[in-house]
């Protein structure tokens, strides 16, 4: 069963009587601070009556894994210790916060006032959110992303530097499609479909472009971004075989750091999306003044997606 709550609590302590309250890709979160980067997504509810008893101190276990993430400006190594239900992250000079996953509910526990908001809401609350989101069947796409329509989205994937929140910000500007996301694409599984949930806070560019207001919206396709030479044709062709499962699996952040049952469940999923999302190649000439000529190829292929 899926958690129902995500609660972020500050030195070990429980939900004050001021607390604020945040919807982020459809799930609720009850904070015990502001956190002005989510403005966008803030909303007036009642406190929920199940707030969970964990305890949050406790020796953690030995075993350590490690991930990269932006932090204050520059990449930083993020230290993860413990185990599945009970992870602390850290990184050299910031201080920690800890993942409990407990029935119905996740508690993200911050140390303050050890760092500065704009490195928490950056980084360690960030990758954070990143292991929090299998506990509520979420599975987030290192991905830029838009909504065609209501019943359409596509997502672009690739190695760092390839043009994703680039790509992705200049059609949401210069076309129909709006913004679902253009570094981070929150997945689940709806039925027989894929869908996106576009209500989740961006760390990558500001947010100057109109953004997908819809509660989800149905994945169709996902393209594996290969820049070429800036005087290269535009082109793609679809992949198939095993290779769509190997990408979902490759550009889910943090899924290294899941636990068993967490990497069992995302296997799965990832299964789903290599049966029901199509994903194909897409050639991009490496110049921003081609822009155009990808938004007028892409526009002929989705007219009939």
């Amino acid at each position: 069963m899926a958690s129902q709550t995500l609660y972020i609590t500050a030195n070990k302590s429980h939900v004050p009587a001021q607390y604020y309250m945040y919807v982020l890709a459809g799930i609720p979160v009850v904070s015990a601070f502001e956190i002005p980067a989510w403005a966008a997504y803030k909303t007036e509810s009642p406190l929920p009556d199940d707030q969970p008893e964990v305890l949050l101190g406790g020796a953690l276990a030995t075993a350590q894994t490690q991930t990269r993430a932006w932090v204050n400006g520059a990449w930083r190594v993020v230290t993860v210790q413990g185990t599945a239900a009970h992870q602390q992250l850290s990184t050299v000079d910031l201080a920690s916060c800890t993942v409990i996953t407990a029935p119905k509910a996740v508690v993200i526990d911050v140390a303050l006032p050890n760092t500065s908001r704009l490195a928490l809401e950056q980084s360690l609350l960030g990758v954070a959110l990143m292991l929090s989101l299998p506990s509520f069947a979420r599975w987030p796409l290192h991905a830029g992303s838009l909504a065609l329509d209501e019943k359409r989205a596509v997502g672009f994937i690739g190695v760092s530097g390839a043009g994703k929140s680039t790509l992705t910000t200049y059609l949401a500007q210069h076309s129909a499609a709006t913004l679902i996301g253009d570094d981070v694409a929150i997945a689940q599984q709806h039925a027989a479909q894929i869908v996106l949930r576009p209500q989740f806070p961006q760390l990558k560019l500001p947010l100057t472009v109109a953004r997908c207001t819809a509660d989800a919206v149905p994945l169709r396709r996902l393209y594996l971004l290969k820049p070429v030479a800036a005087d290269a044709a535009v082109s793609s062709r679809p992949i198939s075989g095993h290779q769509p499962l190997m990408l979902a699996v490759r550009h889910t952040i943090a899924a290294k750091l899941y636990g068993a049952s967490a990497a069992a469940h995302h296997l799965a999923f990832c299964n789903h999306v290599a049966q029901r999302v199509t994903f194909a190649t897409l050639n991009v000439p490496h110049a921003l003044a081609r822009l155009p000529d990808v938004q007028r190829y892409l526009a002929q292929e989705w007219a009939n997606l």
